[in-house]
């Protein structure tokens, strides 16, 4: 007897952290010492097998000890401080083991390592519309940040997961949601060039106006699509409704940055929704002054010399009518 109080008092100092979290984790009128203590140690126990290979006898193990108590919201130690719950959504192999551990009463909130992501979040990166259905459907915050203020919406976005923005605009996700660098949902799904998001996007009203505080460059989706040669989607936005006036940092409009690009269709349809040829950026330049810098910057070659040529009698025939 004397030897087993040793050996428990050893494991006891040991896993000092655990044995704090699962005392806390109940109420004393609820468990005895004794049961807290089977309770550490099915923990404990849990904890080790979760960082096991996969196998169909470990599943069953898994299973029993949560049954018998451990905690599902064990912190493995490898990866260091993984929540079970991370661990098992990021891995197929465990998926069996999710709704017991949600049945349970496992953190569905929880955030983990340096990025801060969430199970949401982790099921969204997989693509997995079963699995994120299944993690709204226990109450998990559809609209949780991760250390970028990204939410699950804006990941699916970002990787041109349609059918998964579809659902978790059903679900309830907010669109016009800003990460800690102003981006929207809009705003991703532009950048990336998904033209069949930015349309569910704006199906769903979407804000189109809503301008970056990255450095303050004031960006709309507009102007970035402009600015990384997303053409289809700048159609898509202007046709859609978005300020065509509406500037960025010193002062640019959307006119200004087709112009400087050589988007000729973009300030054809600038021009017919009445963008402004006057506004003035920061440096005293109009739309027309930019496209005639950089007709003279190209003089060596025609085709594109040709392309800023155009633009400028573009602009001219706007003032002239």
């Amino acid at each position: 007897m004397k030897k087993i109080t040793i050996l428990l008092l050893i494991f006891l100092i040991i896993n000092k952290n655990l044995v704090i979290s699962m005392i806390e984790s109940h109420s004393t009128t609820e468990y005895s010492l004794l049961q807290k203590i089977r309770d550490i140690r099915y923990s404990f126990k849990l904890r080790q097998v979760l960082q096991e290979n996969y196998s169909q006898k470990n599943i069953i193990k898994i299973v029993k000890l949560l049954e018998k108590g451990a905690n599902p919201n064990i912190l493995l130690s490898s990866p260091y401080k993984q929540p079970a719950i991370i661990k098992i959504i990021t891995n197929p192999d465990f998926h069996s083991l999710i709704s017991i551990f949600l049945s349970k009463g496992t953190n569905i909130n929880i955030k983990y390592g340096f990025e801060e992501v969430t199970p949401l979040i982790c099921a969204t990166n997989n693509n997995d519309e079963s699995l994120v259905k299944l993690l709204i459907d226990n109450h998990a915050d559809i609209n949780a940040k991760d250390r970028e203020g990204q939410t699950a919406l804006m990941k699916a976005c970002q990787e041109g997961y349609s059918k998964l923005v579809i659902d978790l605009i059903s679900y309830g996700a907010e669109i016009n949601i800003q990460d800690q660098d102003g981006y929207t949902a809009l705003n991703h799904a532009t950048c990336e060039g998904h033209k069949d998001i930015v349309e569910i996007l704006i199906a769903n009203k979407a804000d189109l106006n809503l301008s970056l505080t990255f450095l303050n460059t004031g960006y709309t989706p507009l102007i970035q699509a402009i600015m990384n040669d997303k053409i289809d989607i700048a159609k898509l936005l202007i046709e859609a409704g978005s300020d065509v006036n509406q500037v960025s940092e010193k002062n640019w409009t959307a006119l200004m940055y087709a112009s400087y690009y050589g988007c000729i269709d973009i300030v054809r349809l600038l021009l017919d929704k009445n963008a402004n040829t006057t506004i003035e950026n920061y440096w005293g330049h109009t739309a027309k002054n930019i496209a005639l810098q950089q007709s003279e910057t190209c003089y060596d070659n025609s085709e594109l010399k040709s392309k800023f040529d155009t633009i400028i009698k573009l602009i001219d025939s706007k003032k002239s009518t």
